[in-house]
């Protein structure tokens, strides 16, 4: 009689494949939500430490957080435009 976990570890390596392949088909669009989120956050925090250090609260915040737009939908623009280049 073979031991129960060595039963379960055979009953999860299908499960095993095929969340590893959703996640491997998943990648893509998972590093590019890190992308914006990431540029968003770079600017916005950018911008407040620039107030606190200069003192200009909320004006800095502000325009970080309208130049991380203006990365964000740049980044979207650019990578729509690799798509239809590719098909």
């Amino acid at each position: 009689m073979q031991p129960p976990e060595r039963i379960a570890q055979f009953e999860l390596i299908p499960f095993m494949d095929s969340w590893q392949d959703s996640v491997r088909e998943a990648a893509p669009y998972l590093s590019l939500g890190m992308q914006l989120a990431l540029c968003m956050v770079a600017f916005v925090g950018a911008g407040y430490a620039l107030d606190l250090f200069l003192g200009t609260l909320p004006w800095l915040l502000l325009l970080g957080g309208i130049a991380g737009m203006a990365c964000v939908i740049a980044r979207v623009v650019y990578i729509a435009g690799q798509g239809t280049r590719k098909s």
